[in-house]
């Protein structure tokens, strides 16, 4: 049973229960584990109908529009000197590794050995 169907059985015996009211009760419920809620994905007849369901693919999005920061930055600034230090810093912030500490280069470990 959906949160819809829930609230029209409900509201046939108490008609002054608003949609968010019964948002709320659902969501108690499910906090206290006395009900389970599942994210039941839109029907959607081809492919690009699902891509434009855009809060459920918009991971999808970000990275593609990192992706394309990323290539435009290589290929749009110029490698000479003065731009590359902007090239360089755009493309670790592009990349997320800018000073990562989680990378072996800029371990103290690495510079020991």
């Amino acid at each position: 049973m959906n949160v819809q169907e829930l609230h029209e059985a409900l509201g046939a015996r108490n008609p002054s229960l608003t949609q968010a009211e019964m948002a709320d009760l659902v969501w108690r419920l499910a906090e206290q584990g006395k009900a389970d809620l599942e994210d039941i994905p839109p029907t959607a007849g081809s492919l690009t109908e699902y891509l434009r369901f855009w809060e459920r693919n918009l991971w999808l999005y970000v990275s593609l529009a990192i992706s394309f920061a990323t290539v435009l930055v290589i290929y749009v600034m110029p490698s000479e000197f003065p731009f590359v230090i902007v090239r360089w810093v755009l493309l670790q912030l592009l990349s997320g590794r800018f000073f990562s500490p989680r990378d072996p280069l800029y371990r103290v470990e690495s510079f020991i050995e």
